[in-house]
Order: C-alpha cells, then structure tokens, then sequence
C-alpha cells in the first residue's frame, strides 16, 4: 500500500495556520509568517518573513501613513528570507491573495519559487464571505489529503453558525453597530465581518457582506452615531487596540455618540476573531451574539475574548 509522504507546510497567514491545527495536521508546519506571535502553538517554529518596519514604535496613523507610501511607490511592506525558506523545503506554501497589506501575496513570493526544490504546491486563500471562508477551509484539507476531516470541519461549524442564525432570524430589534478595524484614518471591517454582525442580531448600516474595509470619514460615523461601536483593529491584540483606541476621544463630538454616552464601546480580539476567515469567525459570531443580545444569548465571557477598558486606557 503507498504511503502519502508528510506534506512540510510554510504558512503565510495565521487563518491557514488555524485551519491547518483544526484539521490535525499542527505537525506538517515548518515554517510560519511573522504575524504569528499571537499563536503559542507555533511560538518555536522558523519565521521565513518579516515587517519593514517596527510596528511597535508607530501609532496606527503613523503605521497607515507609511504602508501607505510603501505601496504607493509599488514596493511591499514585507521581507522574505528566502534562504530560510528554501531550508524549509516546504511541499505546500499556504498565501492570500485577498489583501497586499495583509501577509505575503503570491506575487511577493515569485522571484524566490524558480530556486526552491523540490517545488511547492502554492494554496492561495481569497475568502470574502463566511461561505467561501468555509470552502478554504475545504481546499486546505484536500490539499493535505484530509477531505473527510475536513468536512467534519465544516460541518460542525455551520451546525454553530445555523444555531446562532436560527435564533436571530427574526428578532425585531437589532442594534445598530459600527465595527472598527483601523482607528485613524478610520476603517471599517469588511469582509465577512458584515455578514457575522447580521447572523448575530446586529445591524451595521457603514458595511456590506463580502465588500472589502473601506475608510470612512468621521462625519460619516457621527451621522451613522450606532448604538454599539466594536473595535476589532487588525493586527493588533486587545490590549494594543485598546491603547490605540485612545486616538478615538481626539474626533470632535465623540462624547457625544450613542455608544459612548452609554458605555458601548467594545475591544474585541481582531485577530483571533475576525480579521482572519478562519474557524475563529465562528467564535467571533457566538461571541457577538452574547453582545448584542445577552438575555437571548448569556453575557459575553469577561476577560476571555474582549476586555472592558481598564482606568488605564479608558474610553467610556
């Protein structure tokens, strides 16, 4: 009987990584990207990229402004090793090709795949809706020849995802929210971000399911004033959004708006829960569900997926 070699994975964006994890296969991981600070599991695996820059020196206007130009002047923000990635001799690279800003795109990796033997199969994920996050999560598996895992997978996370569903479908109120995904110049989250907040018994008026985060200006969200206003910053964890955030009380009028009057402000765990399309984005809804409807629901889980502003760094 032929054995199927063990597949040595380099993976480009903490939402493979998880899919990867969920699926059994945590062992075939080789490599990962920077951004994956936030996952202990991987903590001693070889880190093949880098940032240009140190983001924990910049504030989240200054990290804008500078990817800004970088982009501007058609270079990328990030720095692959690619010596250390050929040492890895991964059979399968897992990339996107959803956002440049993001992680490593295929085309960051074109001028290192001509030298890398034996030659990886490249898996690009695109996911701008939940249903095409769940589809991803079915390629990955296939392509680590784990099609029935992945389809328990998936299957279980659509029976959580239709639970949910099944109980909001026809709520009568909804709050309005506004998510956050970058404080300054503000951004809202798009994505499959839109669709997770209707699931779960919101509204956001800003977003549309499946449209990509788009920069809003501040009249725009005073004249929106949402009852809810969710800070799920990209990239950064709760207690970095949190000091980021800060920049929120600088907007003229913000003590004036609806969440904040009446202690409405949340910093969620972007990360973990919405900026990757991966099966955190079920517990992200179960979690915004809580939110928005606690009596339906039960209250959110205090201090496991989002934290109340400490005096510290208080916004409401």
């Amino acid at each position: 009987m032929d054995v199927m070699p063990v597949p040595r994975i380099v993976s480009l964006l903490p939402t493979a990584t998880e899919i990867v994890w969920a699926l059994g296969a945590g062992d075939c991981l080789a490599g990962v990207s920077h951004d994956h600070h936030l996952m202990p599991q991987v903590a001693r695996l070889p880190v093949v990229n880098s940032l240009s820059y140190d983001d924990s020196r910049l504030s989240a206007a200054e990290i804008d402004a500078l990817v800004s130009a970088t982009y501007a002047r058609g270079e990328s923000i990030y720095i692959l090793d690619a010596e250390r990635l050929q040492a890895l001799r991964p059979t399968l690279i897992l990339t996107q090709e959803l956002c440049d800003v993001c992680a490593l795109t295929p085309t960051d990796l074109q001028r290192c795949l001509a030298r890398l033997d034996p030659q990886p199969q490249i898996l690009s994920l695109h996911a701008q809706t939940v249903a095409a996050a769940l589809d991803d999560m079915l390629r990955v598996a296939r392509a680590l020849d784990r099609e029935a895992a992945g389809l328990a997978l998936v299957a279980q996370l659509r029976s959580r995802i239709e639970a949910v569903a099944a109980r909001t479908r026809h709520l009568d109120r909804r709050p309005e929210v506004f998510c956050l995904e970058w404080p300054r110049p503000l951004y809202n989250a798009g994505h499959w971000t839109p669709e997770l907040i209707e699931l779960a018994g919101g509204r956001d008026r800003l977003a549309a399911p499946g449209a990509y985060s788009t920069r809003r200006p501040w009249e725009e969200l005073q004249a929106y004033d949402p009852e809810m206003i969710l800070g799920m910053v990209c990239g950064f964890s709760v207690e970095r959004a949190a000091r980021e955030m800060q920049c929120l009380r600088q907007y003229p009028g913000w003590d004036n708006l609806r969440a904040v009057r009446n202690r409405q402000v949340w910093v969620l765990d972007g990360p973990r829960y919405f900026s990757q399309a991966g099966p955190g984005i079920v517990e992200g809804l179960e979690l915004l569900a809580r939110i928005f409807h606690p009596t339906l629901f039960g209250p959110p889980p205090a201090l496991r997926a989002f934290a109340e502003l400490s005096s510290a760094h208080e916004l409401v």
